[in-house]
């Protein structure tokens, strides 16, 4: 047995114990649509509770963020993740223009 071959039946191992920060495509897409969603909602309006509903998206996506993306499987996945990140750091810098802004 390969290198190779122990590293991808050690993944199958450890993906089919099925506890609770499984790594899934469906849990970093979630991610990207919190992201996304929350940008929408801040670059629309950026006071009141509109402020309050975009930052809790983000914080949820960027709690999402550091469970789905911790290992990163092929070059599709990795694209995934730098879009992922790059829509965090819009958000932040969203929430902190939201913030400092009169």
């Amino acid at each position: 047995m390969n290198y190779r071959t122990h590293v991808r039946t050690e993944r199958r191992r450890e993906g089919s114990k099925g506890g609770p920060f499984t790594v899934s495509l469906t849990g970093q897409w979630l991610v990207v649509a919190l992201f996304a969603s929350a940008i929408a909602i801040l670059s629309r309006r950026q006071e009141g509770t509109f402020l309050w509903i975009g930052s809790v998206l983000g914080l949820a996506a960027a709690a999402g963020f550091f469970v789905q993306f911790d290992s990163v499987a092929n070059w599709r996945r990795g694209m995934l993740c730098a879009l992922a990140l790059l829509l965090g750091a819009m958000f932040t810098l969203q929430v902190f223009i939201a913030l400092f802004t009169d």
